[in-house]
């Protein structure tokens, strides 16, 4: 039983696996693709690596990467890399302009507190970000794409291992390489996950109102607090890997267990009281 429920997590992991694919439709490298009007403040390094630098007492936005004709489409896409800064002044981030064949264009920023999506303001080892955009169906494919590191004043940033990536999903576009765990899996486990051991709650329910199945019902909620298992275990698992949404196999596989568990205790207790009562009755 316990081979079948792995098996069925597995199923499901891949085809949360297929469901969230994405596409890296381009790998940058800075040596060919840096803004040449940019010279001044921006440096190619050995690694590979660009570094922009800021100017004291003066606002500056370095574009560092023109994209013409990217070939991105819906529903989403994001420019993503690692990225690391020191002696920001202020609150910086980065920003990527999507461009369309009518002239619309769309910005989207690195302004959150933390996560991907983080702004860039004091000093930072390297850390991944990811630039997301939502494509609306009406809004065609975008013509252009531009990158901009934004400054408030003096500091420096280093960009590397930039890439434009399209995905099948809008759920899945702040996903980062190495993120085996993307909200569209989690959301699959939270959604599958809950409604098997609620269906399993629900039948052992059923089956426990009467005394002949009380113990089909009690082998129905060890299979549940086996599959809850399960879930924390790939909850811890994701947890330790770094991944964003292990809080969601956490969070269920450790409710479940903890439910499930007081239920066969409550349930092994009243099949103890009902068998004494019946011996009880024949001793009489």
């Amino acid at each position: 039983m316990k081979t079948r429920i792995l098996a069925l997590a597995t199923v499901l992991a891949l085809t949360a696996a297929v469901a969230s694919a994405e596409e890296v439709v381009r790998v940058f490298d800075w040596t060919d693709e840096v803004n040449e009007a940019a010279a001044e403040n921006v440096t190619v390094e050995p690694d590979g690596s660009l570094t922009v630098r800021g100017t004291d007492g003066e606002a500056t936005t370095t574009t560092v990467l023109v994209i013409e004709e990217p070939g991105v489409g819906g529903p989403a896409y994001a420019v993503r890399g690692r990225v690391c800064y020191e002696g920001v002044m202020g609150q910086g981030y980065l920003q990527m302009t999507s461009r369309f064949p009518d002239g619309g264009a769309y910005f989207s920023r690195t302004l959150s507190d933390s996560g991907a999506l983080a702004a860039l303001e004091g000093s930072s080892g390297w850390r991944d970000f990811v630039i997301p955009f939502m494509l609306e169906r009406e809004s065609g494919r975008p013509s252009k794409l531009e990158l901009d590191v934004v400054l408030p004043g003096p500091g420096t940033v280093r960009l590397a291992h930039v890439e434009l990536v399209q995905h099948a999903s809008q759920a899945d576009v702040l996903s980062v390489p190495g993120q085996w765990l993307s909200a569209g899996t989690a959301t699959l486990i939270g959604t599958w996950g809950g409604a098997i051991l609620g269906i399993m709650g629900g039948l052992a329910g059923m089956l426990s109102g009467t005394f002949r199945k009380q113990r089909a019902a009690q082998c129905l909620l060890l299979v549940a607090l086996a599959a809850a298992i399960c879930l924390l275990v790939l909850g811890l698992v994701a947890l330790i890997a770094g991944q964003a949404y292990s809080y969601v196999p956490l969070l269920l596989g450790g409710m479940g267990s903890a439910v499930v568990t007081t239920v066969i205790f409550m349930l092994r207790r009243r099949i103890s009281q009902q068998e004494l009562r019946q011996m009880q009755a024949q001793d009489a």
